[in-house]
């Protein structure tokens, strides 16, 4: 629901197809998602130039995880969207008594929820924290009660979805499992760690020459980390400052603080949930931008006060951010050329076989091992639905259900098969020679077989 599928629709509905229409809604899904976070930071600043430069900046992509979690994977641009939307209305709304704002909140709350419960989990909890903290009053405790409630309808429309929609029939959320305290520590420093690398562009510049074109981003690159740094320990000083003693706060610190606090108090109250859960960085993206927001808003307010002129301070911000950002060293890299990450020849030998045993056999459902390898096949001919295996314990295959329809492995009677040399592959064959399985064709790319279902359906199929 939230991801980059309904505006490929809207491609597709304009008259794109293919990888055109791939890119086509990928770009109007970003102008959505900048125009609805430029409107809440506006409402949230009051200044709408002053917002402008603030969302340019977020949508600037500084590193790896800018580039493949908000400008790639448009679910977690949606998700850091209506994080934005939960948490800023609600400060507006306790501040200004708008009950329009709260509204705004709850209705981000139930969209994500909706989506995947756990996620809203993640960025809530630190945020009823901090609400309760920071403003300790009446209409703070109705806001977050307004949150839970919202939280509560999201949670029964996402059990409605998992129980009559056959595709979204799985709970993610039940595979949380609380690891031990030894193995959470290793994970709070590796997932810090990770995001502080890869929240920059220095480690694109990572083995170029030292005196080279790069040098300079490399070194830019390291100077927004030690502000992302300090922007944490600016935003928990404000945060403990408040903790303290509220009672003198409550006038003095602007909403750009309170944005600071907001963003530093979920980014450590979410780094110590996710290293007891889930090891992954991705889940406390939300917390991320609203911390690199906070950089360049910190950023603006230097040049502000060194010169006089709006328009510059403006200007300087955005050069700033274009220098700290992935801009030059991915141009550099690649040469100004596209590129893809993927290296396979999508009009190999082996591809065009699949499809004219797909179209002879009238079986289109494929399966093997290599994500990247099975995957890609889909975007080759409407007609192939291709699916990955892994193997589980070196002694069976098991569906890998991440960015494949759940559906697509509760089929029944014969399926094709594409081996290669991999682990996966060398127990697919297994189980296929045991079962009369048989090989349609054999080449230099590998085999396609014919076969039963060689793997225990999932739960969901029932």
């Amino acid at each position: 629901m939230l991801k980059i599928s309904p505006f490929i629709a809207l491609a597709n509905y304009i008259g794109f197809s293919g990888y055109k229409a791939y890119a086509i809604g990928g770009a109007i899904a970003i102008c959505v998602w900048f125009y609805i976070c430029n409107l809440i930071i506006s409402k949230y600043c009051g200044n709408k130039y002053f917002s402008l430069l603030l969302s340019t900046c977020l949508f600037i992509p500084l590193g790896m995880d800018d580039i493949d979690f908000l400008l790639g994977q448009e679910s977690h641009l949606s998700n850091v969207v209506l994080s934005i939307m939960i948490c800023l209305p609600v400060i507006i709304y306790i501040q200004e008594s708008k009950k329009s704002f709260l509204c705004i909140s709850a209705l981000a709350v139930i969209l994500m929820t909706a989506e995947q419960p756990i996620r809203t989990l993640i960025i809530i909890a630190p945020f009823i924290l901090f609400i309760l903290i920071i403003f300790r009053s009446k209409t703070s405790v109705v806001s977050m009660l307004s949150i839970a409630v919202s939280f509560v309808i999201g949670k029964m429309a996402n059990d409605y979805l998992l129980g009559r929609h056959f595709p979204l029939k799985v709970d993610y959320s039940q595979a949380s499992l609380l690891i031990s305290p030894d193995k959470a520590i290793d994970n709070l420093f590796i997932i810090l760690k990770s995001i502080l690398v890869y929240s920059s562009s220095s480690s694109l510049a990572v083995g170029s020459n030292a005196i080279g074109i790069l040098t300079p981003f490399y070194f830019m690159g390291l100077l927004y980390i030690l502000l992302f740094i300090a922007t944490i320990v600016y935003g928990l000083k404000i945060f403990l400052y408040i903790l303290i003693d509220g009672r003198k706060t409550k006038t003095s610190i602007c909403r750009l603080d309170l944005l600071c606090a907001l963003g530093a108090t979920g980014f450590v109250l979410g780094l110590l949930l996710i290293s007891c859960l889930n090891p992954e960085g991705r889940h406390i993206f939300w917390a991320t931008c609203i911390l690199k927001i906070s950089v360049f808003a910190t950023i603006f307010k230097i040049f502000k006060s060194n010169i006089k002129n709006n328009v510059y301070s403006y200007s300087l911000t955005i050069a700033m951010a274009i220098c700290m950002s992935a801009i030059a060293p991915v141009l550099y890299t690649t040469k100004a050329e596209s590129f893809s990450y993927n290296k396979s020849n999508m009009n190999s030998e082996i591809n065009k076989k699949i499809i004219s045993i797909v179209r002879l056999t009238g079986i289109k459902y494929i399966y093997g091992e290599d994500f990247w390898r099975m995957q890609l096949l889909n975007s080759i001919d409407a007609e192939v639905h291709s699916s990955e295996l892994t193997d589980s314990y070196d002694k069976f295959v098991i569906p890998r259900t991440w960015l494949s329809r759940p559906s697509w492995y509760c089929i029944n009677g014969e399926v094709l098969y594409y081996t290669k040399d991999g682990k996966a592959d060398k127990i697919i064959e297994s189980e296929l020679k045991s079962k009369n399985g048989k090989i349609l064709y054999n080449g230099a790319e590998g085999k396609i077989w014919l076969g039963p279902v060689i793997w225990s359906k999932p739960k969901w199929c029932n």
